[in-house]
């Protein structure tokens, strides 16, 4: 069990740009991508968590599955900041934002809570190593990029490491079937990356420019060392197995730093990054 805080951070988007980090304009791509993929995957986790609720007989299970609701929720709203800013400055992403929202209507829709909860727990669970990566090298993926977005991601990734281990305690309390979550692994990966490519196409629709940028594939991650991109992919594929310790891993040293800034009331709204130019 994790001892979950629910935090609301005032993030503002006002005028932000597509390509908000202009020195890694490809990794400013892909965390678009999450921000528009989050609405829609947090969407159907507090749905599926909600349906959880009415089945789960343990007091401290309900707890976490509560407290993990609420911290995704709170995620949803301050990326709806964020999404809403850039469907400002390009209207035709409101399509990309639908389709990310129907992607995952539908998985809830036609799925049944086993399912809906082996996704989640083999998703989530894929988090901590991805996440670690990303936040250990934060100065050479965010450093120069808006400090507005670059805030929002790191802040989100912190709390994806803080609450790692709740989807599979959920799953693992409610379903309880190790092989079926193993099983569930690739269906959730494709699902995941059909999302994704749906969405770069329509960024490369809605965005004058931003056509290279999204159809090419290219390692948004190249400025990370291969050796940490390996040790990545590893974990990641580790992390579903039978006995995988979600709790104890190896977590970023950094995420601390952020949650105590945090507790100490620092304005965390740009807290990492370079402030926008705000002169007219």
């Amino acid at each position: 069990m994790s001892d979950l805080v629910v935090r609301h951070i005032p993030f503002e988007f006002d005028g932000v740009e597509f390509i908000w980090n202009r020195a890694n304009p490809r990794f400013a791509v892909a965390m678009n991508v999450l921000s528009f993929w989050a609405i829609g995957l947090e969407r159907y986790l507090v749905k599926t968590m909600k349906d959880a609720d009415t089945v789960i007989t343990d007091a401290a299970v309900r707890r976490e599955a509560r407290l993990f609701l609420q911290q995704e929720s709170v995620h949803t709203s301050c990326h709806r900041r964020h999404v809403k800013a850039l469907i400002e400055r390009y209207p035709g992403l409101q399509v990309a934002l639908d389709k990310a929202i129907a992607h995952y209507d539908v998985l809830h829709r036609d799925n049944d809570l086993r399912y809906l909860l082996a996704y989640a727990a083999a998703l989530e669970g894929t988090f901590t190593p991805i996440f670690k990566m990303i936040i250990d090298n934060r100065a050479s993926l965010f450093a120069d990029g808006d400090a507005r977005v670059a805030s929002l991601c790191l802040w989100h990734f912190c709390e994806e490491v803080e609450h790692r281990s709740s989807a599979v305690t959920i799953y693992d309390h409610v379903v309880g079937e190790p092989g079926y979550k193993i099983r569930s692994f690739s269906p959730t990966m494709r699902h995941v990356w059909r999302c994704h490519r749906m969405l770069l196409r329509e960024f490369s629709n809605a965005v004058p420019g931003a056509r290279e940028l999204c159809s090419r594939p290219r390692n948004a991650f190249a400025t990370v060392p291969v050796r940490q991109q390996v040790s990545m992919v590893r974990q990641v594929f580790a992390s579903i197995l039978p006995g995988y310790d979600h709790d104890n891993q190896p977590l970023p040293e950094w995420a601390a730093t952020w949650f105590d800034h945090w507790a100490r009331g620092e304005d965390m709204t740009m807290f990492y990054g370079a402030r926008p130019d705000t002169a007219p």
